[in-house]
């Protein structure tokens, strides 16, 4: 994501206040992992950003907004659909 738009992403340091912060439950990683590749998983990273900086699904299968992955796949290149859908909203790098 930050090849295309002008924000960068960087974890904050234990106290400092941040921008945008992500969470998971237990619950949630029992089907939705962060590294899907190493199981028969769900891949969470490759929709889950596109949805907290504000995108919805595509209709284009090959972007990482489509909204169905199968298990064990991980989409981390961006289609055009999604490049131009993130530029839409905060403009180009």
């Amino acid at each position: 994501w930050t090849a295309v738009w002008p924000f960068q992403f960087a974890e904050a340091s234990e106290g400092e206040v941040a921008d945008l912060q992500i969470a998971f439950t237990a619950e949630i990683m029992e089907t939705w992992l962060l590294d899907a590749t190493r199981t028969n998983g769900v891949d969470l990273e490759s929709v889950a950003v596109g949805h907290l900086l504000g995108l919805g699904h595509s209709a284009d299968e090959s972007a990482a907004m489509y909204p169905s992955i199968g298990a064990g796949v991980r989409k981390v290149e961006l289609s055009s659909d999604d490049v131009q859908g993130i530029q839409v909203l905060y403009g180009s790098k």
